[in-house]
């Protein structure tokens, strides 16, 4: 596939779609004999409610934003993830002789036990996560994840009504796994999407996305204490601050020092606590969980400067802001259309076009 791509037209070429409570980012890649191609992309401001904690509020606005998506990118498939905060995943066991059809009977008797919903209220999706060791014949885990089946019809009708067909869907931690984690690299990470108005927090093991939640963080909170304590009006000026002086302010203010830290540290001592959850407990597998090797920051707000710093001698673990194009291109060989800054933002984006189903 990669020295011989085969036509456009019999690959159906999709743009990778990343819908927020904020915008929507979209990006695509051509397939080349030397690698990925960055070839468009771009975000369209959403206005405030229009989508509100993953939950679509007014559709036709929706519809009207990624129809101007549409236009830019010059597509019409999609590779679109649906919000993390309506999203349930959990792992199990199956038999490894099972078909798909067969797992999938399985995981709806196991529903009840895991989510709040009932069969008929839900659409799910599966994908193995690692051989527990045992004999060929026995079991595998799998990781599950499951949408409220009128999630997942409001975003494919809104796309759909925009002109863009979608390909697949899938949770945003899925995406970024498979942009920042190096294939083949079987070590455990800590991915923390830190973005205006949610934090993602997810674990890969193993090669595969293993754990998944939502902080009660957002940099909304970093935002709003710079604008008031620095009397700042513009999104640009805020964003100017965060990049350039961030948490260390080095004492010249005591009163913002103070209260960055305060939502930094509230930060930390949630992922504190999902580390600890996911160290001391048992996988499927029946062993205990591999210690997290290393911890990725992508988002915006993975920008603010010093925090990952602050992050790595606190959490005592190595903390780094996440190479977006880690799977797609080398950067000492291609350079990037946009800033290492901006590409934080696109992390979604970049690995839902970085999706082959071929």
């Amino acid at each position: 596939m990669r020295f011989f791509p085969p036509p456009a037209f019999l690959t159906m070429p999709a743009v990778g779609v990343d819908v927020s409570d904020k915008s929507i980012k979209f990006l695509q890649f051509e397939r080349t004999k030397d690698g990925c191609k960055l070839t468009v992309f771009g975000d369209v401001d959403l206005k405030e409610g229009v989508v509100d904690g993953g939950e679509i509020k007014h559709t036709e606005q929706l519809v009207e934003a990624l129809s101007v998506a549409k236009e830019r990118s010059g597509a019409s498939f999609a590779r679109a993830s649906l919000p993390e905060q309506k999203a349930y995943f959990f792992t199990t066991k199956v038999p490894s002789s099972a078909s798909h059809d067969q797992i999938i009977k399985i995981l709806e008797f196991e529903l009840e036990e895991h989510v709040p919903l009932s069969p008929g209220e839900a659409i799910m999706d599966y994908d193995r996560v690692v051989e527990n060791g045992l004999p060929t014949g026995d079991e595998i885990v799998v990781g599950v994840t499951v949408y409220p089946r009128a999630t997942v019809m409001k975003y494919t009708d809104a796309f759909k009504r925009a002109g863009l067909f979608p390909l697949s869907l899938e949770i945003e931690a899925q995406a970024i796994e498979r942009a920042i984690v190096p294939y083949g690299d079987m070590r455990t990470f800590m991915i923390i999407d830190l973005g205006e108005t949610s934090t993602g927090l997810s674990i890969v093991s193993n090669g595969m996305l293993t754990f998944t939640s939502t902080l009660d963080m957002a940099g909304s909170a970093l935002t709003r204490i710079f604008m008031e304590e620095l009397s700042l009006a513009s999104s640009s000026d805020v964003a100017h601050v965060k990049n350039t002086i961030g948490i260390t302010t080095n004492g010249t203010n005591e009163t913002l020092t103070k209260k960055l830290r305060a939502v930094v540290e509230k930060l930390v001592e949630e992922i504190k606590r999902h580390r600890e959850y996911w160290e001391t407990h048992e996988g499927e597998n029946n062993k205990k969980n591999t210690p997290i090797d290393m911890v990725f920051l992508c988002g915006g707000n993975a920008n603010v400067k010093g925090l990952p710093e602050y992050m790595e001698r606190v959490l005592d673990v190595s903390v780094r802001r996440a190479n977006v194009w880690q799977n797609a291109f080398s950067i000492n060989d291609t350079v990037p259309e946009m800033s290492f800054e901006v590409s934080l933002s696109y992390s979604t984006a970049i690995g839902l076009a970085l999706r082959s189903d071929n």
